[in-house]
């Protein structure tokens, strides 16, 4: 037999999979010719494939001494170099082979991949999108540019790319699989259950595509189906107790009754209690993401939450690494983190008083997504601000803040997506701290301080944190006043009856503890002539849970009730100002809702608890020194509601006394100075540590 035929025998053991056979065909033909470079290529192929990837480079080093011009051979030493984690050595093999063969595009997508692995984002994308030049109808290259800009955060652009895959391999399951991951991340979880279901139809052994299902299910709150998909998940994959978490801590918007409450976190702390048994945690960081930050309706319940979210907690710290915190001793830095989807909320209530702040006394850091630097920079125009993207996975982003070495670092809210919950887990900064974007303790043992006011807090608050309380004089945040209303609208214009009152609680689903249900139901029997008005803030599943529980509540007056649809922000806030009384929920009371209709001067009635969360329009009003809106118990609240609703000269002497005082409440220059100031004591602490 030939060289040629013996070359021609190893190719077709080699494409059959026989690697044995090709290895011993190849090295037939060195034998013969101990120089053949097509045979050294070969023979380091199959090294790699059969897992032994030293050789591998031996061997194809030795071809391309042979023929140092073959594009392909610098193409599979990167490959080879890449499986050895050798990033730099494999990226110069990649270029070498682009130097020779510019248009390889799979030179391009493999020079992307190292690039992605080495955490060069944009480079990698720069990569794909060359190769897709080149190649269009390329799978992997789309696969491979959805994983990177889902990297930077930009869940549409790879939910595009993932569909793109998708058009020419859709019987792939991984591509289904993530492509309903960034879709979940968009909130589109009628989409990501779609792509999710083929996933688990494609590969129905895969434990993860079952738990993303779930996740999509979770999102409609649909509960039962979202239990079975992660008790799937976990038989499937019985060393990830994370998804057996998942399932027992699964936690509806809106409760049928205050039984139903109190059972839910009965189980949950149980489920918390197992969880931690296992030590499951100690895993490393892959754990606490697969199993989620707590339930975000956790902060709706009644009572002290500290014990559950500081369980919750503890179960899940040993997963991550205690850095030692970094020293800063250049210019003081106050570090402010801003993860994916909370852009908008950040600049509302933050970025005036950023903007107003003194820049001789320390620096500002905005940490943001990849896909957000520079919209926040053309909002905040501030040169002492800077804003740094953090990268695409939670190790990168904490390695990233870190390397900042910021004296403070602001966590605005910890609790609304994995990144703002566990990144704190991380001694990212000697002082770390939290505020008002969850009006409850963390229960995160490395955030210091929870920064809220005296205008909101009661004596005994202290209590009901984990992090030390420290309170401001003046309420927080600096807020701008609504603009005045560019069109008036008439109740009629939102199909109610202009004939009857309208008593409006706008506020999310979750809002609407079973509690309340007495206090709405009272108002509507004490006034026949008004109408309860409840936005449809949550899924259509929340929807219909609160109203069949209204049905069963409040029967005798729950035609009175009208939900309205979600509404636009200028008809929103038509509606706030249209209305006759507005109703702050007890147990969680509004915040930004609270400043909405205080702007229009509407009166709101509220009935303060024990907890930050049900006290912060109690805190406005103190502001403000109004009291006739605060209601001492139930009862208090249903008379004060139906006077504000009936009797006319009441609401436009209350309406009055608001009109005068609500400036007090809007660009108060006190917040900016109370920062300031706790700032300045923060920095002086972290440098003593």
């Amino acid at each position: 037999m030939t060289t040629y035929q013996t070359l021609e025998a190893a190719l077709t053991h080699h494409q059959a999979g026989r690697l044995d056979e090709a290895k011993r065909a190849y090295q037939e033909v060195l034998r013969a010719e101990p120089k053949h470079p097509d045979a050294l290529h070969l023979l380091g192929v199959v090294a790699h494939q059969s897992g032994d990837n030293l050789r591998a480079v031996e061997y194809i080093k030795q071809a391309i001494q042979v023929c140092p011009s073959a594009s392909l051979y610098h193409n599979n030493l990167g490959m080879v170099l890449q499986a050895l984690a050798q990033l730099p050595e494999a990226a110069a093999s990649y270029r070498e082979a682009l130097r020779i063969n510019p248009q390889s595009a799979e030179a391009h997508n493999n020079l992307g991949i190292t690039l992605y692995e080495e955490g060069r984002l944009d480079d990698a994308i720069t990569c794909y999108l060359r190769a897709l030049s080149i190649r269009p109808e390329y799978p992997d290259a789309c696969t491979n540019l959805g994983n990177a800009l889902q990297g930077q955060a930009k869940y549409g652009e790879a939910a595009a790319a993932y569909r793109r895959a998708l058009t020419m391999t859709p019987q792939e399951a991984d591509t289904h699989y993530r492509l309903a991951t960034v879709l979940l991340m968009q909130d589109k979880c009628e989409e990501a259950a779609a792509a999710a279901r083929e996933a688990v139809a494609l590969s129905p052994d895969t434990a993860k595509a079952h738990a993303t299902l779930g996740s999509a299910y979770r999102g409609l709150e649909d509960w039962e189906q979202a239990e079975i998909c992660y008790r799937q998940a976990a038989r499937l994959q019985p060393d990830m107790p994370e998804y057996q978490l998942r399932a027992a801590t699964l936690w509806p918007t809106v409760f049928d009754s205050r039984e139903q409450m109190d059972e839910c976190r009965a189980r949950f702390e149980a489920e918390i209690e197992r969880f931690a048994a296992t030590g499951a945690a100690g895993k490393g960081v892959e754990t606490p993401i697969a199993a989620g930050e707590p339930p975000f309706a956790l902060q709706f319940l009644h009572g002290n939450l500290r014990p559950i979210k500081e369980a919750y907690a503890r179960a899940m710290a040993g997963a991550f690494e205690q850095w030692e915190p970094p020293y800063n001793a250049g210019m003081p830095r106050v570090g402010i983190v801003v993860t994916h989807g909370h852009e908008s909320v950040f600049l509302r209530s933050l970025r005036g008083m950023i903007e107003e702040m003194d820049p001789s006394l320390f620096e500002i850091t905005v940490f943001c997504s990849p896909a957000a630097v520079e919209r926040i920079r053309y909002a905040i125009r501030r040169p002492w601000v800077s804003v740094v993207s953090m990268g695409g996975k939670l190790v990168e982003a904490a390695q990233i803040i870190r390397q900042t070495r910021c004296d403070v670092l602001y966590y605005r809210e910890v609790g609304t997506d994995l990144w703002n919950y566990y990144l704190p887990f991380y001694r990212l900064a000697p002082v770390q701290c939290t505020s008002f974007g969850i009006q409850v303790t963390s229960g995160i043992a490395t955030l210091d301080y929870y920064l809220s006011s005296r205008l909101v807090e009661s004596e005994e608050a202290q209590a009901h944190y984990s992090e030390k309380l420290e309170l401001s004089e003046t309420l927080l945040p600096m807020r701008v006043q609504q603009p005045p209303l560019q069109m008036v609208k008439r109740p009629s214009e939102f199909g109610l009856d202009p004939n009857r009152r309208l008593y409006l609680c706008p506020h999310q689903l979750g809002k609407f503890h079973p509690d309340f249900d007495r206090i709405l139901g009272n108002i509507l029997r004490r006034d026949e002539a008004g109408v309860l008005g409840v936005l449809e803030m949550g899924t259509a599943r929340a929807v219909s849970r609160l109203q069949r529980r209204f049905q069963r509540t409040m029967a005798d007056v729950a035609d009175r009730v009208v939900f309205l649809p979600k509404q636009k922000q200028a008809d929103y806030l038509a509606l706030i100002a249209a209305a006759d009384v507005l109703l702050d929920p007890i147990h969680f009371g509004g915040m930004n809702t609270s400043y909405d209709g205080f702007s229009f001067h509407q009166p709101i009635v509220t009935l303060p608890t024990a907890y930050h969360r049900g006290r912060y329009t109690l805190g406005c009003y103190r502001k403000m020194e109004i009291d006739d809106c605060i209601a001492r118990d139930e009862d208090d609240y249903v008379d004060l509601a139906v006077r504000l609703g009936m009797d006319r000269e009441y609401r436009r002497h209350v309406v009055e006394k608001i009109r005068q005082a609500a400036g007090r409440l809007f660009e108060d220059r006190q917040t900016v100075r109370e920062h300031e100031r706790i700032f300045l004591r923060w920095i002086e602490a972290a440098r003593r540590r």
